[in-house]
Protein backbone atom coordinates (compact mmCIF):
# COMPACT_ATOMS: atom_id res chain seq x y z
CA UNK A 1 0.00 0.00 0.00
CA UNK A 2 1.11 3.32 -1.00
CA UNK A 3 1.72 5.65 1.96
CA UNK A 4 -0.21 9.36 2.10
CA UNK A 5 2.63 11.56 2.56
CA UNK A 6 1.61 15.01 4.08
CA UNK A 7 3.08 17.83 4.83
CA UNK A 8 3.44 18.65 8.24
CA UNK A 9 1.99 22.19 9.88
CA UNK A 10 3.60 25.10 11.13
CA UNK A 11 2.98 26.68 14.63
CA UNK A 12 1.66 30.03 14.67
CA UNK A 13 2.24 31.59 18.48
CA UNK A 14 5.03 33.94 19.88
CA UNK A 15 7.51 32.05 21.75
CA UNK A 16 7.50 33.69 25.12
CA UNK A 17 9.73 32.90 28.37
CA UNK A 18 7.44 32.46 31.81
CA UNK A 19 8.52 33.93 34.67
CA UNK A 20 8.39 31.84 38.27
CA UNK A 21 6.36 34.33 40.42
CA UNK A 22 5.20 34.54 44.00
CA UNK A 23 1.42 33.56 43.82
CA UNK A 24 0.94 35.68 47.30
CA UNK A 25 2.11 38.60 45.61
CA UNK A 26 -1.01 39.97 44.25
CA UNK A 27 -2.15 43.84 43.62
CA UNK A 28 -5.80 44.78 43.89
CA UNK A 29 -6.82 46.38 40.93
CA UNK A 30 -9.72 47.57 41.99
CA UNK A 31 -8.09 49.89 45.12
CA UNK A 32 -7.15 52.36 42.31
CA UNK A 33 -10.82 53.31 41.47
CA UNK A 34 -11.63 55.73 44.33
CA UNK A 35 -14.52 57.67 43.84
CA UNK A 36 -12.75 60.74 45.78
CA UNK A 37 -10.12 61.02 43.12
CA UNK A 38 -11.27 58.89 40.08
CA UNK A 39 -8.42 56.55 38.16
CA UNK A 40 -8.79 59.28 35.38
CA UNK A 41 -6.93 62.15 36.86
CA UNK A 42 -3.70 59.43 37.32
CA UNK A 43 -0.79 59.38 35.20
CA UNK A 44 1.10 56.31 33.92
CA UNK A 45 3.59 56.88 36.38
CA UNK A 46 1.42 57.54 39.74
CA UNK A 47 -0.23 54.15 38.68
CA UNK A 48 3.10 52.25 39.11
CA UNK A 49 3.78 54.17 42.03
CA UNK A 50 0.87 52.90 43.84
CA UNK A 51 1.99 49.01 43.29
CA UNK A 52 5.36 50.12 44.81
CA UNK A 53 8.65 47.50 44.25
CA UNK A 54 5.93 45.74 41.87
CA UNK A 55 7.28 44.42 38.24
CA UNK A 56 3.38 44.38 37.08
CA UNK A 57 3.48 46.44 33.80
CA UNK A 58 5.48 46.89 29.99
CA UNK A 59 4.21 50.12 27.52
CA UNK A 60 1.84 48.28 25.27
CA UNK A 61 4.08 49.67 22.55
CA UNK A 62 6.76 52.21 22.01
CA UNK A 63 4.56 55.68 21.66
CA UNK A 64 3.17 54.42 24.96
CA UNK A 65 -0.32 54.42 24.16
CA UNK A 66 -1.12 52.37 27.19
CA UNK A 67 0.50 50.37 30.17
CA UNK A 68 0.37 46.14 30.15
CA UNK A 69 0.12 43.54 32.74
CA UNK A 70 -0.22 39.74 31.39
CA UNK A 71 -0.63 36.74 34.14
CA UNK A 72 1.95 34.77 32.05
CA UNK A 73 5.01 37.16 32.14
CA UNK A 74 4.82 38.83 35.13
CA UNK A 75 6.77 37.70 38.25
CA UNK A 76 3.61 39.61 40.33
CA UNK A 77 -0.14 39.15 40.30
CA UNK A 78 -2.78 41.11 39.66
CA UNK A 79 -6.60 40.69 40.90
CA UNK A 80 -9.58 42.36 40.65
CA UNK A 81 -12.46 41.56 43.35
CA UNK A 82 -9.94 39.58 44.51
CA UNK A 83 -10.13 37.29 41.55
CA UNK A 84 -7.21 36.62 39.02
CA UNK A 85 -6.47 38.99 36.50
CA UNK A 86 -5.48 37.51 33.24
CA UNK A 87 -4.60 40.64 31.33
CA UNK A 88 -4.91 44.38 32.46
CA UNK A 89 -4.69 47.44 29.70
CA UNK A 90 -4.54 50.80 30.61
CA UNK A 91 -4.66 53.15 28.07
CA UNK A 92 -3.27 56.49 28.10
CA UNK A 93 -4.46 59.76 26.47
CA UNK A 94 -3.68 63.12 27.27
CA UNK A 95 -0.63 61.56 30.15
CA UNK A 96 -3.75 60.35 32.12
CA UNK A 97 -5.62 56.90 31.88
CA UNK A 98 -8.45 56.85 29.61
CA UNK A 99 -9.77 53.57 29.92
CA UNK A 100 -9.02 50.18 31.94
CA UNK A 101 -9.74 46.99 29.95
CA UNK A 102 -9.31 43.34 32.55
CA UNK A 103 -9.78 40.18 31.05
CA UNK A 104 -11.39 38.07 33.85
CA UNK A 105 -11.48 34.73 32.09
CA UNK A 106 -10.72 33.63 28.24
CA UNK A 107 -10.06 29.94 27.66
CA UNK A 108 -6.53 30.61 25.73
CA UNK A 109 -4.98 31.92 28.78
CA UNK A 110 -6.95 30.02 31.47
CA UNK A 111 -8.28 25.88 32.41
CA UNK A 112 -12.00 25.00 30.94
CA UNK A 113 -14.24 26.23 33.48
CA UNK A 114 -17.50 23.76 34.45
CA UNK A 115 -20.81 25.56 34.18
CA UNK A 116 -21.15 26.10 38.32
CA UNK A 117 -17.55 27.46 38.14
CA UNK A 118 -18.58 30.01 35.82
CA UNK A 119 -21.30 31.01 37.11
CA UNK A 120 -19.88 31.75 40.75
CA UNK A 121 -17.43 33.47 38.74
CA UNK A 122 -19.99 35.91 37.24
CA UNK A 123 -22.03 36.28 40.50
CA UNK A 124 -18.46 37.32 42.56
CA UNK A 125 -18.33 39.79 39.74
CA UNK A 126 -21.69 41.28 39.86
CA UNK A 127 -21.51 41.67 43.34
CA UNK A 128 -18.49 43.03 43.43
CA UNK A 129 -19.45 45.59 40.97
CA UNK A 130 -22.46 46.31 42.53
CA UNK A 131 -20.45 47.60 45.40
CA UNK A 132 -18.19 49.17 43.78
CA UNK A 133 -20.93 51.82 41.89
CA UNK A 134 -23.22 51.37 44.60
CA UNK A 135 -26.24 50.37 42.14
CA UNK A 136 -27.67 47.38 40.99
CA UNK A 137 -26.44 46.58 37.38
CA UNK A 138 -28.42 47.47 34.37
CA UNK A 139 -30.54 45.62 31.91
CA UNK A 140 -28.60 42.23 30.82
CA UNK A 141 -28.19 42.96 26.76
CA UNK A 142 -27.56 40.05 24.14
CA UNK A 143 -25.74 40.48 21.10
CA UNK A 144 -25.97 37.28 18.44
CA UNK A 145 -23.36 37.31 15.82
CA UNK A 146 -23.70 34.37 13.74
CA UNK A 147 -24.52 31.08 16.50
CA UNK A 148 -22.64 33.06 18.81
CA UNK A 149 -23.91 34.90 21.98
CA UNK A 150 -22.27 37.73 23.47
CA UNK A 151 -23.79 39.15 26.79
CA UNK A 152 -23.40 42.42 28.55
CA UNK A 153 -24.40 44.52 31.50
CA UNK A 154 -23.59 48.23 32.40
CA UNK A 155 -23.03 49.78 35.90
CA UNK A 156 -23.18 53.30 36.11
CA UNK A 157 -21.58 55.82 39.02
CA UNK A 158 -20.61 59.05 39.22
CA UNK A 159 -16.88 58.02 38.50
CA UNK A 160 -17.51 55.27 36.49
CA UNK A 161 -18.81 53.28 33.98
CA UNK A 162 -18.53 49.12 34.53
CA UNK A 163 -19.14 47.07 31.03
CA UNK A 164 -18.69 43.77 31.80
CA UNK A 165 -19.39 40.97 29.27
CA UNK A 166 -19.32 37.23 28.92
CA UNK A 167 -19.89 33.38 26.13
CA UNK A 168 -20.33 30.22 26.67
CA UNK A 169 -21.39 27.61 24.22
CA UNK A 170 -22.93 24.73 24.33
CA UNK A 171 -25.06 23.36 27.30
CA UNK A 172 -24.15 21.83 30.76
CA UNK A 173 -23.05 17.54 30.88
CA UNK A 174 -22.92 18.19 26.99
CA UNK A 175 -20.74 20.53 25.22
CA UNK A 176 -20.40 23.27 27.75
CA UNK A 177 -17.75 25.66 27.31
CA UNK A 178 -17.19 29.10 29.18
CA UNK A 179 -15.42 31.63 26.59
CA UNK A 180 -14.41 34.64 27.90
CA UNK A 181 -15.57 37.03 30.75
CA UNK A 182 -13.57 40.80 30.12
CA UNK A 183 -14.50 43.68 32.11
CA UNK A 184 -13.96 47.71 30.32
CA UNK A 185 -14.06 50.22 33.19
CA UNK A 186 -14.35 53.94 31.33
CA UNK A 187 -15.57 57.31 32.46
CA UNK A 188 -19.01 58.10 32.88
CA UNK A 189 -21.51 59.57 30.54
CA UNK A 190 -22.34 56.48 28.23
CA UNK A 191 -19.03 55.45 26.67
CA UNK A 192 -19.91 51.97 26.51
CA UNK A 193 -17.60 49.78 24.16
CA UNK A 194 -19.08 49.27 20.54
CA UNK A 195 -19.03 46.01 19.19
CA UNK A 196 -19.15 47.57 15.78
CA UNK A 197 -16.85 49.41 13.66
CA UNK A 198 -17.34 53.55 13.14
CA UNK A 199 -20.05 54.43 10.99
CA UNK A 200 -18.31 58.07 10.23
CA UNK A 201 -15.05 56.02 8.18
CA UNK A 202 -15.25 56.93 4.28
CA UNK A 203 -13.07 56.67 1.69
CA UNK A 204 -11.56 60.24 2.62
CA UNK A 205 -11.55 59.63 6.49
CA UNK A 206 -9.03 56.81 5.36
CA UNK A 207 -6.83 58.64 3.19
CA UNK A 208 -6.68 60.94 5.34
CA UNK A 209 -4.88 58.77 8.26
CA UNK A 210 -1.90 58.07 6.02
CA UNK A 211 1.10 59.17 7.59
CA UNK A 212 4.74 60.66 5.77
CA UNK A 213 7.75 60.68 7.92
CA UNK A 214 11.40 62.83 7.05
CA UNK A 215 12.70 58.95 6.22
CA UNK A 216 10.06 58.43 3.30
CA UNK A 217 7.75 56.13 4.96
CA UNK A 218 4.29 56.11 3.77
CA UNK A 219 2.59 54.09 6.63
CA UNK A 220 -1.03 53.59 9.01
CA UNK A 221 -1.09 53.97 13.12
CA UNK A 222 -2.74 50.30 13.83
CA UNK A 223 -3.48 50.17 17.92
CA UNK A 224 -0.81 47.72 18.94
CA UNK A 225 -2.43 44.02 20.35
CA UNK A 226 -0.18 41.72 22.18
CA UNK A 227 -1.18 38.06 21.00
CA UNK A 228 0.51 36.71 24.38
CA UNK A 229 0.89 32.57 24.31
CA UNK A 230 -2.21 32.04 23.19
CA UNK A 231 -0.99 31.44 19.23
CA UNK A 232 -4.27 33.73 18.18
CA UNK A 233 -2.01 35.72 15.41
CA UNK A 234 -5.36 35.81 12.93
CA UNK A 235 -7.29 36.94 16.18
CA UNK A 236 -4.76 39.71 17.65
CA UNK A 237 -4.28 41.03 13.92
CA UNK A 238 -8.03 41.11 13.59
CA UNK A 239 -8.29 43.11 16.98
CA UNK A 240 -6.29 45.49 15.80
CA UNK A 241 -7.60 46.46 12.52
CA UNK A 242 -11.19 46.56 14.13
CA UNK A 243 -9.48 49.10 17.11
CA UNK A 244 -8.14 51.12 13.70
CA UNK A 245 -12.09 50.78 12.17
CA UNK A 246 -13.33 52.04 16.03
CA UNK A 247 -14.07 48.51 17.01
CA UNK A 248 -13.54 46.88 20.74
CA UNK A 249 -13.72 43.64 19.63
CA UNK A 250 -11.06 41.88 20.87
CA UNK A 251 -8.93 38.48 20.10
CA UNK A 252 -11.18 36.42 22.47
CA UNK A 253 -14.72 37.30 20.80
CA UNK A 254 -13.05 36.91 17.72
CA UNK A 255 -11.37 33.40 18.64
CA UNK A 256 -15.19 32.49 19.98
CA UNK A 257 -16.51 33.45 17.09
CA UNK A 258 -14.01 31.14 14.49
CA UNK A 259 -13.67 27.91 16.85
CA UNK A 260 -10.22 29.17 16.94
CA UNK A 261 -8.12 26.41 19.18
CA UNK A 262 -5.76 28.17 21.78
CA UNK A 263 -1.87 27.01 21.70
CA UNK A 264 -1.68 27.82 18.05
CA UNK A 265 -0.69 24.56 15.94
CA UNK A 266 -1.89 26.52 12.82
CA UNK A 267 -0.98 26.36 9.21
CA UNK A 268 -1.55 28.62 6.19
CA UNK A 269 -5.05 27.26 4.93
CA UNK A 270 -6.08 27.35 8.79
CA UNK A 271 -4.62 31.03 9.17
CA UNK A 272 -6.28 31.81 5.64
CA UNK A 273 -10.02 30.38 6.66
CA UNK A 274 -9.58 32.27 10.27
CA UNK A 275 -9.19 35.44 8.50
CA UNK A 276 -12.46 34.88 6.36
CA UNK A 277 -14.43 33.65 9.16
CA UNK A 278 -13.27 36.37 11.42
CA UNK A 279 -14.24 38.75 8.25
CA UNK A 280 -17.58 36.68 8.15
CA UNK A 281 -18.67 37.64 11.65
CA UNK A 282 -18.18 40.81 11.66
CA UNK A 283 -18.84 44.18 9.63
CA UNK A 284 -15.75 43.86 7.26
CA UNK A 285 -15.45 42.77 3.66
CA UNK A 286 -12.43 40.38 3.87
CA UNK A 287 -10.45 40.05 0.06
CA UNK A 288 -7.69 37.57 -0.35
CA UNK A 289 -5.24 39.20 -2.89
CA UNK A 290 -2.52 36.36 -3.14
CA UNK A 291 -1.88 32.83 -2.00
CA UNK A 292 1.17 30.78 -2.32
CA UNK A 293 0.77 27.37 -0.92
CA UNK A 294 4.34 25.94 -2.17
CA UNK A 295 4.24 24.50 1.98
CA UNK A 296 0.74 23.31 2.31
CA UNK A 297 0.18 21.48 -1.24
CA UNK A 298 2.37 18.72 -1.97
CA UNK A 299 2.39 19.13 -5.55
CA UNK A 300 3.46 22.69 -5.07
CA UNK A 301 5.85 22.01 -2.62
CA UNK A 302 7.71 19.26 -4.45
CA UNK A 303 7.64 21.72 -7.32
CA UNK A 304 9.17 24.60 -4.87
CA UNK A 305 11.93 21.76 -4.27
CA UNK A 306 12.99 20.47 -7.52
CA UNK A 307 13.20 24.42 -9.21
CA UNK A 308 15.00 24.72 -5.59
CA UNK A 309 17.70 21.88 -5.99
CA UNK A 310 18.10 23.21 -9.85
CA UNK A 311 19.21 26.59 -8.79
CA UNK A 312 21.55 24.63 -5.80
CA UNK A 313 23.23 22.52 -8.73
CA UNK A 314 24.28 25.45 -10.91
CA UNK A 315 25.40 27.15 -7.59
CA UNK A 316 27.35 23.83 -6.24
CA UNK A 317 25.67 23.87 -3.45
CA UNK A 318 24.12 20.85 -1.23
CA UNK A 319 20.48 19.65 -2.63
CA UNK A 320 17.42 18.99 -0.61
CA UNK A 321 16.33 15.49 -0.24
CA UNK A 322 13.01 15.74 0.93
CA UNK A 323 12.73 11.93 1.71
CA UNK A 324 14.97 12.81 4.41
CA UNK A 325 12.52 15.01 6.31
CA UNK A 326 10.03 11.93 6.74
CA UNK A 327 8.82 11.78 10.10
CA UNK A 328 6.24 9.02 11.26
CA UNK A 329 3.07 9.89 12.63
CA UNK A 330 -0.42 8.01 13.58
CA UNK A 331 -1.68 9.62 10.69
CA UNK A 332 1.14 8.35 8.09
CA UNK A 333 4.47 10.24 7.14
CA UNK A 334 4.95 13.65 7.36
CA UNK A 335 7.01 16.32 6.35
CA UNK A 336 8.54 18.00 9.06
CA UNK A 337 8.66 21.76 7.17
CA UNK A 338 10.39 23.33 9.91
CA UNK A 339 13.50 21.05 9.39
CA UNK A 340 13.03 21.21 5.58
CA UNK A 341 12.73 25.44 6.00
CA UNK A 342 16.11 25.10 8.25
CA UNK A 343 17.84 23.54 5.44
CA UNK A 344 16.87 25.88 2.67
CA UNK A 345 19.65 28.43 1.40
CA UNK A 346 17.52 31.91 1.69
CA UNK A 347 19.17 33.42 -0.93
CA UNK A 348 18.21 30.58 -3.13
CA UNK A 349 15.00 30.13 -2.32
CA UNK A 350 14.80 34.02 -2.73
CA UNK A 351 16.25 33.61 -6.60
CA UNK A 352 12.99 30.98 -7.46
CA UNK A 353 10.72 33.03 -5.50
CA UNK A 354 11.76 36.01 -7.43
CA UNK A 355 11.32 34.30 -10.69
CA UNK A 356 7.33 35.04 -10.17
CA UNK A 357 7.74 38.60 -11.11
CA UNK A 358 3.95 38.88 -11.97
CA UNK A 359 2.90 38.26 -8.78
CA UNK A 360 5.87 39.98 -7.00
CA UNK A 361 4.69 43.28 -8.93
CA UNK A 362 1.33 42.65 -8.57
CA UNK A 363 1.78 42.36 -4.51
CA UNK A 364 3.68 45.66 -4.60
CA UNK A 365 0.48 47.31 -6.33
CA UNK A 366 -1.47 45.75 -3.66
CA UNK A 367 0.68 47.51 -1.05
CA UNK A 368 0.85 50.76 -2.19
CA UNK A 369 -2.39 51.34 -3.52
CA UNK A 370 -4.17 49.45 0.31
CA UNK A 371 -2.01 52.00 2.60
CA UNK A 372 -2.22 54.96 0.07
CA UNK A 373 -5.94 54.01 0.91
CA UNK A 374 -5.63 54.06 4.65
CA UNK A 375 -6.07 50.17 4.35
CA UNK A 376 -3.78 47.94 6.20
CA UNK A 377 -2.89 44.42 4.90
CA UNK A 378 -3.16 41.16 5.90
CA UNK A 379 0.53 39.34 5.86
CA UNK A 380 0.81 35.30 6.57
CA UNK A 381 4.44 34.41 6.11
CA UNK A 382 6.63 31.87 7.09
CA UNK A 383 9.45 32.51 9.79
CA UNK A 384 12.66 30.92 9.73
CA UNK A 385 13.45 31.56 6.01
CA UNK A 386 15.08 35.32 6.76
CA UNK A 387 17.21 36.30 9.29
CA UNK A 388 15.47 38.69 11.35
CA UNK A 389 16.67 40.34 14.50
CA UNK A 390 14.91 40.32 17.78
CA UNK A 391 12.49 37.75 16.28
CA UNK A 392 10.75 36.18 19.45
CA UNK A 393 9.47 33.10 17.10
CA UNK A 394 11.05 29.78 16.43
CA UNK A 395 10.56 28.37 12.84
CA UNK A 396 6.51 28.32 11.61
CA UNK A 397 3.75 30.08 9.43
CA UNK A 398 2.62 33.42 11.38
CA UNK A 399 0.31 36.19 10.36
CA UNK A 400 1.31 39.92 10.29
CA UNK A 401 0.41 43.20 9.31
CA UNK A 402 1.80 45.62 6.82
CA UNK A 403 0.80 48.83 7.51
CA UNK A 404 3.32 50.79 5.26
CA UNK A 405 6.49 51.55 2.48
CA UNK A 406 8.85 53.65 1.32
CA UNK A 407 9.89 54.12 -2.30
CA UNK A 408 13.18 55.21 -1.60
CA UNK A 409 14.36 52.47 0.69
CA UNK A 410 12.33 50.21 -1.87
CA UNK A 411 11.19 48.70 1.78
CA UNK A 412 7.61 48.10 3.23
CA UNK A 413 6.54 49.05 6.72
CA UNK A 414 5.30 45.64 8.36
CA UNK A 415 4.00 45.14 12.52
CA UNK A 416 3.91 42.24 14.54
CA UNK A 417 1.23 41.55 17.21
CA UNK A 418 3.69 40.72 20.31
CA UNK A 419 3.92 43.86 22.23
CA UNK A 420 6.06 47.21 22.20
CA UNK A 421 9.05 46.60 20.03
CA UNK A 422 7.55 45.20 17.19
CA UNK A 423 4.87 47.52 16.04
CA UNK A 424 7.41 49.34 13.60
CA UNK A 425 9.75 47.07 11.63
CA UNK A 426 10.94 47.33 7.65
CA UNK A 427 12.07 44.83 5.31
CA UNK A 428 13.05 44.87 1.35
CA UNK A 429 10.33 44.38 -0.76
CA UNK A 430 12.74 41.41 -2.37
CA UNK A 431 13.10 39.68 1.38
CA UNK A 432 9.13 40.10 2.55
CA UNK A 433 7.99 38.61 -1.36
CA UNK A 434 10.34 35.88 -0.32
CA UNK A 435 9.01 34.81 2.87
CA UNK A 436 4.92 35.59 1.70
CA UNK A 437 2.50 32.95 1.70
CA UNK A 438 -0.76 35.06 1.93
CA UNK A 439 -1.98 38.63 1.19
CA UNK A 440 -5.71 39.42 1.93
CA UNK A 441 -7.82 42.75 3.95
CA UNK A 442 -10.00 43.56 6.26
CA UNK A 443 -11.75 46.04 4.48
CA UNK A 444 -15.08 48.39 5.94
CA UNK A 445 -18.01 48.36 4.01
CA UNK A 446 -18.07 51.95 2.78
CA UNK A 447 -20.79 53.60 1.97
CA UNK A 448 -18.90 56.70 -0.01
Amino acid sequence: MRLLKKIKKFVCGSSLILLCADLSAQSEISEVLKPDKPVWETSAKDLVSKFPEKKLFQWIDSSKTGLRYADDTSPDKMIFAGLPVYEAIFSIKNEKISRIYLSLFNRGDADRLEKNQYLELLKKLNDALEKLSGKKGGKETLTLIGDKRIYSRIWSSKEYEFNLKWSDNGVPGANFMAEFINLSILPPAGNADSLKIDKGLTKKVLAGRVRNNDAGDRYLEIPMVDQGHKGYCVAAVAERVLKYYGSKMDQHMLAQLTNMAEGGGAGLSDIEKAAADCASKIDVKYSKLYYNDDMVNFFNFNKMINMYNMEAAKAKLPLISIDKYLVNSAGGPLYDLSAVSAAINPDLYKKIRLKDNINFKKFQRDVTENINAGIPVLWAVKLGINKEENLPQPLGMHMRLIIGYNDKEKKIVYSDSWGAGHEYKKMSWEDAWTITNFVGLFAPRLEK
